[in-house]
């Protein structure tokens, strides 16, 4: 589930999003038991697993074309 291909993947197995969206949920509330703080403004699990869909960096997030292009200057 991974690529370009997510969105037709996803649409032919339901179960796969779902259970996807059921590890974000996980995820989340591990998250609020540790303390974490939410820089990203995720409220709930469909949040999370629309805001990996889209499969684009956060503000103030590296990408790795950043960190390679840091090492190249060096």
């Amino acid at each position: 589930m991974s690529g370009k291909g997510r969105e037709e993947e996803f649409a032919k197995y339901p179960k796969y999003k779902q259970l996807y969206i059921n590890t974000f949920d996980r995820m989340l509330k591990y998250r609020d038991q540790c303390g974490c703080k939410d820089v990203i403004g995720w409220k709930n699990a469909q949040g999370v697993f629309d805001w990996w869909m889209e499969d684009k960096n956060i503000e103030g997030q590296m990408s790795i074309n950043d960190f390679i292009g840091g090492q190249n200057e060096q």
